[in-house]
């Protein structure tokens, strides 16, 4: 075969792949496990249906998918977090991955966010920029909340979070959605874009993603360094601004240094606990404990680096340990879903989830919280109150 044979054909390969990208990436990866109809008897949904579900952490915006209307494909949409009966949920906006950094044992040296904003056909811009990848996903969740018509609210303030709470009292189906940001490279080292991407409504910034960056070291960088100079500016600035600070993904030395300059309460976002999984990702006894002390959250997330194995039964005791070891008043969850990994269920069978909790021998009132009362408690006490 010629030379310009092969480049040709090498092309329309590239172009076939980042054509099919957008529609094969996220039947890849963002699998259900497969499994048989989970039971929930009528004692645990009946408990579910009284709940206030709150999700911590979720990456739909990620990908290309009408958030408005059931699918197979993926962990969450609209019809399935309302048959979830969820409240709240946190929508993360990834902007880069995996960057430099260690996972599983491999270096890695690649930018793939904008690789997946080309693929996705996002706008130019944000081909080559981690704060304009931000901003459209920001982008997409408003146009989301507008489509549907009320049924999607995106929550600014504690203000916010009431209305939306007093409009679920009244029989509305709406569901409360808080803007995150997953990791400080979105604001490409500059002061300016704390405050910017505040105003574009983000109220969560998760500091780190698989790679370290200006403000602090990721459990997965290269370095895993601590806060730097420039981070203890940043910190500063957010809590000023009830810009609540995210560590999932911290390393150790970060999550010790931001405990130490921080006055207001931190969130893990999603993690595991170490004494049930040992991944560099998760929270060690001490860490959990430091965090709790200083009045913060901790979402456990449904996938293998933070449960081993994942399953419902792990999930639940996860978050069972997490009870015993910091109270129960600091646990909630965390999915991760449509982060990139298989899950043992989507929104839509938290019910499940509920019922595992039970079968456990969580009191009521303690499934009550770690199910979404904790983490609603947490963002009425670290929003801005309007």
């Amino acid at each position: 075969m010629s030379m310009i044979a092969t480049l040709i054909l090498l092309g329309v390969a590239a172009i076939l792949t980042t054509l099919a990208a957008p529609w094969v990436l996220p039947r890849a990866l963002n699998r259900t496990l497969r499994h048989k109809p989970y039971p929930v008897s009528e004692c645990a949904a009946k408990l579910h249906r009284s709940l206030v579900v709150a999700d911590l952490h979720a990456d739909a915006l990620l990908w290309r998918r009408d958030l408005l209307r059931r699918s197979t494909v993926g962990h969450v949409d609209l019809p399935r977090l309302r048959a979830g009966n969820v409240a709240v949920q946190v929508f993360a906006t990834v902007n880069t991955f995996p960057g430099a950094a260690v996972y599983h044992g491999r270096t890695y040296r690649l930018n793939l966010g904008g690789l997946q904003a080309a693929a996705q056909r996002w706008p130019l811009s944000t081909w080559r920029s981690a704060y304009a990848r931000t901003l459209h996903q920001a982008a997409k969740l408003e146009a989301l909340a507008k489509r549907s018509v009320g049924a999607v609210r995106i929550m600014r303030s504690a203000r916010d979070l009431d209305e939306v709470l007093e409009a679920r009292r009244a029989g509305a189906g709406v569901i409360g959605a808080v803007l995150a940001i997953e990791g400080a490279t979105a604001l490409e080292g500059e002061m300016r874009n704390v405050d910017a991407l505040f105003s574009a409504g983000f109220r969560v910034l998760t500091i780190t993603h698989f790679c370290d960056n200006a403000v602090g070291g990721s459990s997965n960088g290269l370095k895993r360094h601590g806060l730097t100079n420039f981070g203890r500016d940043v910190f500063a600035r957010m809590e000023e601004l009830s810009f609540i600070i995210d560590l999932a993904h911290a390393s150790p030395t970060l999550i010790d240094d931001a405990l130490e300059c921080t006055t207001r309460p931190v969130m893990v976002s999603h993690t595991g606990l170490r004494d049930i999984w040992d991944d560099v990702r998760n929270l060690s006894d001490d860490q959990a404990r430091a965090i709790a002390d200083k009045g913060g959250i901790i979402g456990i997330g449904y996938w293998r680096d933070a449960l081993g194995p994942p399953s419902l039964e792990r999930i639940a005791e996860t978050l069972c340990y997490g009870v015993e070891l910091v109270g129960p008043g600091h646990m909630a969850l965390g999915s991760d879903f449509d982060g990139g990994g298989a899950a043992p269920l989507d929104a839509s069978e938290l019910p499940a989830l509920t019922e595992k909790l039970l079968r456990a021998g969580l009191d009521e009132d303690v499934i009550a919280g770690v199910m979404g009362g904790n983490a609603v408690g947490f963002l009425r006490q670290a929003l801005p109150e309007s």
